[in-house]
C-alpha cells in the first residue's frame, strides 16, 4: 500500500574548509502495510486483509567533511 515518506537534508559550511551534514530519512516514519487480494476481485479495498504491517522508523545521520 502506498505511504508517504519525507527526506531531508542540510549542510553548514564552518570556515573555509570544514563542512557538516545532518540528515533523516523517512521523518514521518508510517507503518508500511501489506495486503492481500483475499476477496480475487482485481482490487486492493476494504474487504482484503492485511498480511504485514511493518514500523521501521525515521534514519538520522550526521557527517563531518574536510576539504583541502
Amino acid at each position: 500500500m502506498p505511504r508517504n515518506q519525507i527526506d531531508l537534508t542540510v549542510t553548514k559550511g564552518i570556515g573555509k574548509y570544514l563542512e557538516v551534514k545532518f540528515g533523516v530519512q523517512d521523518l514521518l516514519a508510517e507503518k508500511e502495510n501489506y495486503k492481500q487480494d483475499s476477496n480475487e476481485n482485481g482490487e486492493i479495498d476494504a474487504a482484503d486483509e492485511t498480511v504485514l504491517s511493518v514500523k521501521k522508523g525515521a534514519y538520522y545521520s550526521l557527517g563531518l567533511s574536510l576539504k583541502f
